[in-house]
């Protein structure tokens, strides 16, 4: 099972605080979520006990988040 179904995908609240990092919505520009989860999702099927917090459910926050493609 766990070969064919990664423990690490990149769900949209993960895509959102690293997004939000990276613009500076909080401040200065960051940039290490955007690098960790580059660094998590270059093995996604593997155990990285560092980034358990990855791999759980989306914060209650996060339930109700949509994707756009619109501006």
């Amino acid at each position: 099972m766990n070969r064919v179904n990664p423990k690490y995908v990149l769900r949209n609240h993960l895509a959102e605080v690293a997004i939000g990092k990276a613009r500076g919505d909080a401040g200065l520009r960051d940039f290490s979520e955007v690098a960790r989860l580059l660094k998590v999702l270059e093995r996604p099927y593997d155990e990285q006990p560092q980034f358990e917090s990855y791999a759980q459910e989306p914060p209650e926050w996060a339930r109700t988040l949509e994707l756009s493609c619109s501006s």
